[in-house]
């Protein structure tokens, strides 16, 4: 999977913002939070502009099902 990453890191939290290329540019850019637990996440996530409804655990494979339509609903 080709990407591009621009990562940040503020106070032991990483964002990734990810846009892909290629076979996988179906996929919109987006951003990806870690960090110590999901609760400094949705902290993190508020602070810019996100719920706790908007965030999701998936992984790439996740994202992609999502993207291409293979995973619904959720």
């Amino acid at each position: 999977m080709k990407k591009h990453r621009t990562s940040y890191e503020l106070r032991g939290v990483h964002f990734e913002i990810d846009q892909y290329h290629d076979a996988y540019n179906y996929i919109p850019q987006f951003l990806e939070i870690e960090g110590h637990d999901i609760e400094t996440i949705y902290v993190c996530a508020e602070l810019l502009g996100f719920s706790k409804k908007d965030c999701k655990p998936w992984d790439i494979l996740q994202v992609a099902a999502y993207y291409s339509g293979q995973l619904q609903g959720q």
